[in-house]
């Protein structure tokens, strides 16, 4: 009798063992709007959905002949033709044995996709091109201080993208989100119409904002950021600084040292070990370690 219950308990545990669950929803992702006859790639976060159950496998509603789906990047990719213009409704199936869906459109359009006009490291380093209350750009130009807990206002401007030269719809749309997130920090403010971020400084930490600019809402077309840090000191790392991209092959070794001579602290002194306490995000890379 009590095998035949503990048999029972499992099998009940089995049966009631959570579906993946959807993190980010992925029209909120703002999928890339695709463009006939030129290449088009598109991933969703690889945490759009997480399981507790094991590994995911990732699958589609059928897609049109032009577009194609890797389960492992989970990126879409192809070129669409004259044919394919409108909205394609997509089904993204994820499963630890059972099932969780997420559906979303891409757009296929002939309108020439906008630009950036002015980058936000040009507007950050020349302050006729921004507005900034209690902001500070940092000497790279890459990003902004703000301190702790003071309210701020950081204006920028509205030809940060342009439409397309040859674009016959020529409204740009604005949408901000943190990097790796589908919206903002609660104390982080976006008038998409002004391009003005606002709010009041948190104790601490550093932010990677991403803007993007579409001709139509509700996608992306094309995007552009800046670094947020709250601190009442900064860190400074130049874009020549070598802390970038590694690039390597599979089955390779990775043996890389970041350099960090080029990075300063409040701009007037080398970086050394006692200024920095630096940390790496390698989520999804299990293969590689970081020694800091």
């Amino acid at each position: 009798m009590f095998p035949t219950l503990a048999l029972v308990l499992v099998s009940l545990f089995v049966f009631s063992s959570a579906a993946p669950t959807l993190n980010y929803p992925i029209q909120d992702q703002l999928p890339l709007v695709a463009r006939i006859d030129k290449a088009y790639s598109w991933s969703i976060y690889q945490d759009t959905f997480t399981t507790t159950s094991g590994s995911l496998n990732y699958t589609t509603s059928t897609l049109p002949a032009w577009l194609s789906f890797d389960p492992v990047s989970l990126a879409f990719y192809g070129s669409p033709g004259t044919s394919d213009a409108g909205e394609i409704t997509i089904t993204v199936s994820a499963t630890d044995g059972t099932v969780t869906e997420d559906s979303f459109t891409i757009l296929v359009t002939n309108n020439d996709g906008p630009g950036v006009h002015r980058g936000f490291d040009t507007q950050i380093g020349n302050p006729a091109l921004h507005n900034f209350n209690t902001a500070t750009a940092l000497p790279s130009n890459d990003g902004v201080l703000l301190h702790p807990y003071y309210s701020f206002s950081m204006g920028f401007q509205q030809s940060t993208f342009r439409p397309g030269y040859d674009a016959v719809k020529r409204d740009i749309f604005y949408s901000a989100y943190l990097r790796g997130m589908t919206e903002l920090p609660s104390w982080l403010n976006f008038d998409n119409r002004t391009v003005t971020f606002s709010g009041v400084a948190p104790n601490e930490g550093t932010y990677t904002v991403v803007v993007t600019g579409s001709d139509y809402w509700g996608y992306s077309a094309i995007q552009n950021g800046f670094t947020i840090q709250v601190s009442t000191a900064y860190v400074d790392v130049p874009e020549h600084a070598g802390v970038g991209n590694i690039t390597t092959v599979a089955g390779t070794n990775v043996d890389f040292k970041l350099d960090l001579s080029s990075v300063n602290v409040n701009g007037d002194k080398v970086a050394d070990s006692s200024d920095l306490d630096v940390s790496v995000d390698l989520e999804g890379m299990e293969w590689l370690t970081f020694d800091a």
